[in-house]
C-alpha cells in the first residue's frame, strides 16, 4: 500500500472563508489500485489525519442516504452473506476492501515521518517503507492516481474553472465538495478511466450525518488482474 498527499486542482472555500485549494491524503492499495482510504482537508494536512486513514483503511464504511444500491457491497461479486458471519456492519456497507496492510510505502514528508503516525503503523503491526529522497518512481502507483483525480475528476467540478481563469461556477465549500469525490472514487474512479463526477448530487446538509468525508472507498468493479 501507499500513501501520499497532494494539493488538489480546484479551489474551494475553507472554514474561515477564506479561498484555497484544498488538500488530499489518501492510501492505495498496489494489488488492486483502489483508494482503500483517503482524507481532503485545508492546507496543512497533520499526522493525526494521515493516523486516521490506518484505522478508516481496516473499518467497512456504511452506505450513505442517497447512495445508489450499485455502490453496495452486496452489489458486488464478493460473497457478501457468507462475510455477515464475519462482522454485521458489512450487512450496509458500501463497496470497498477491508484491508490489513503489511507494508506501507511513504516519503519523507514530516506527516509520514512523524512519531504519531509510525506509532499509529507499529500498533496494528503495519511496516513502513520510506521511498528513496527525490525519488517519485518508488510510489509510481500513489502520484499516478493523484493524477487521474486531477483530471477525470476535478475537471468536473466547481472550483477547477476558477484556476483555469474562467469563473463560470463558484467554489464550494470545503465540507460540501467531500461529497461528490466519494462516490466517484467508488463506482468509477481512476481505475476505470469513465468517470462521470458531474452526475453525483451533494446531499442537501453538507453538516448531516454524511457530512465527514468517508474515507473508506472501493470500487464496484471487481480488481484487475
Amino acid at each position: 500500500m501507499q500513501i501520499d498527499t497532494t494539493p488538489l486542482d480546484v479551489l474551494v472555500i475553507l472554514e474561515d472563508g477564506v479561498s484555497g485549494r484544498p488538500e488530499l491524503t489518501i492510501a492505495v492499495d498496489v494489488a488492486t489500485r483502489t483508494i482503500c482510504a483517503a482524507v481532503l482537508r485545508p492546507a496543512g494536512t497533520k499526522a493525526v489525519d494521515a493516523s486516521l486513514l490506518l484505522v478508516e483503511i481496516l473499518a467497512p464504511e456504511p452506505l450513505r442516504p442517497g447512495w445508489p444500491e450499485a455502490l453496495a457491497l452486496s452489489a458486488t461479486l464478493i460473497p457478501h452473506a457468507r462475510l455477515l458471519d464475519i462482522d454485521a456492519r458489512l450487512e450496509q456497507a458500501a463497496a470497498k476492501p477491508v484491508i490489513v496492510p503489511e507494508t506501507i510505502g511513504i516519503d519523507h514528508g514530516k506527516v509520514f515521518v512523524s512519531d504519531v503516525f509510525i506509532a499509529a503503523c507499529r500498533s496494528l503491526g503495519v511496516s513502513v517503507q520510506p521511498s528513496r529522497p527525490a525519488t517519485p518512481t518508488d510510489k509510481a502507483i500513489v502520484e499516478r492516481t493523484f493524477s487521474s483525480i486531477n483530471t477525470l475528476f476535478c475537471q468536473h467540478v466547481s472550483g477547477y474553472g476558477v484556476l483555469q481563469g474562467s469563473t463560470d461556477r463558484p467554489p464550494h465549500t470545503i465540507r460540501h465538495r467531500e461529497y461528490p469525490h466519494d462516490p466517484w472514487r467508488r463506482h468509477d474512479g481512476p481505475q476505470t478511466h469513465r468517470a462521470q463526477p458531474a452526475a453525483w448530487k451533494a446531499p442537501p446538509e453538507p453538516f448531516g450525518p454524511g457530512g465527514a468525508l468517508g474515507c473508506v472507498q472501493g470500487s464496484s468493479r471487481s480488481p484487475r488482474t
